[in-house]
This record gives structure tokens, C-alpha cells and sequence, in this order.
């Protein structure tokens, strides 16, 4: 949550997966982001940064995008 900064409002987890398309001992997470500010409109810029901060710390942990 730190690497969203100021615009990120929340996070939910929707999904769940562990079946065949998921290597064995792994689980697929889907997560929604909310991302927003009462100053001013978010630019598609600044969402494309976050999302790059956010997947590099992910990395960082060992968890990959798929």
C-alpha cells in the first residue's frame, strides 16, 4: 500500500485461483485498486507510474504478474 502513495484509497481482493493453469503449490490473487484524489484529476501518467512502482516492489518479493 506505501508504494501507491497519496492516490491509492483502497485494495480488494476478488479473486482466488489454484487450479490446473497455476503451477503446483502456487495461487493466482487478483486485486482491485482504487486510486483517486479530492485535488485534482489523476493523470493516465501518473496510474502508469504507480502501477510500475507497485508491480517493481512486487518483484521485489518475489511476486510476478500474470
Amino acid at each position: 500500500a506505501q508504494e501507491g502513495g497519496k492516490l491509492l484509497e483502497g485494495i480488494e481482493l476478488f479473486d482466488l485461483y489454484s487450479g490446473s493453469q497455476v503451477p503446483a503449490g502456487m495461487r493466482s490473487l487478483a486485486y482491485r485498486l482504487k486510486l483517486g484524489s479530492r485535488e485534482r484529476t489523476i493523470q493516465e501518467q501518473e496510474i502508469a507510474q504507480l502501477e510500475a512502482k507497485i508491480l517493481e516492489k512486487l518483484t521485489k518479493l518475489g511476486i510476478s504478474l500474470r
